[in-house]
């Protein structure tokens, strides 16, 4: 990607590490790491010689409190963040429609949650299994992108292409669908828009991306036999 600094767009490639929300002996739905156990991690990282985290769910809002307070004591090599915004994939599952209302209004307040979080502007109220609290640490100036989703189940975006097949491609003010794009790729698109505008309104832009997996990888590989 390229980084603003010194006035001027500049390279910069992201050696990341991915960060989970679990300890060993505990579910991640805990939420079990500590705000001191992610500071000893961020110093480890940084010694590693990585410079981006990736996390692939909203966290607690110390997570963000205790890279706002690394990232200021090292102003010249911060931590940047890869936000990832889980779906609602037991819905998608269980109704076989990335459209269904149950599925895509769950993803959308998922995604207002998750700028919430990042940029400290946010209660996000209490959920079994999912991060809560007053998010106040203001994580944007280290923010490096966005992934949206978890890896998509082929038979829900298979059944999703054959009921939307007729519905027009999603036309955002930030992110548009390709005419030739599959109804599951323009659901994407919408999702993508709704996060843009909601950095928008904070005044920031960053790249977007969504997570997939082989199983429904759109890339070509004339290798693979399956």
């Amino acid at each position: 990607l390229e980084r603003y600094a010194d006035g001027e767009w500049k390279p910069f490639f992201l050696k990341g590490v991915n960060l989970g929300a679990a300890v060993p002996g505990r579910d991640p739905g805990e939420l079990a790491v500590t705000k001191e156990q992610y500071a000893l991690w961020f110093k480890q990282i940084a010694e590693m010689g990585a410079n981006t985290i990736r996390v692939y769910t909203i966290l607690p809002p110390y997570f963000y409190e205790a890279l706002v307070q690394f990232n200021r004591k090292h102003p010249d090599t911060p931590l940047y963040l890869l936000q990832g915004v889980w779906s609602p994939e037991e819905k998608l599952i269980e109704l076989k429609d990335a459209y269904a209302p149950e599925v895509d209004e769950a993803f959308r307040e998922e995604i207002r949650h998750a700028v919430g979080a990042v940029y400290g502007d946010m209660t996000i109220p209490e959920k079994p299994g999912k991060a809560s609290g007053t998010y106040t640490a203001n994580a944007g100036p280290y923010l490096i992108g966005w992934q949206v989703g978890t890896e998509w189940d082929p038979v829900v975006v298979q059944k999703t292409n054959e009921k939307h097949a007729s519905d027009a491609r999603y036309q955002g003010e930030h992110v548009a669908a390709a005419q030739d794009a599959s109804p599951f790729e323009s659901w994407l698109s919408g999702l993508l828009d709704l996060l843009a505008g909601e950095e928008a309104k904070r005044g920031w832009r960053h790249p977007l991306g969504f997570t997939n997996w082989v199983t429904t990888d759109p890339i070509v590989a004339p290798l693979e036999p399956e």
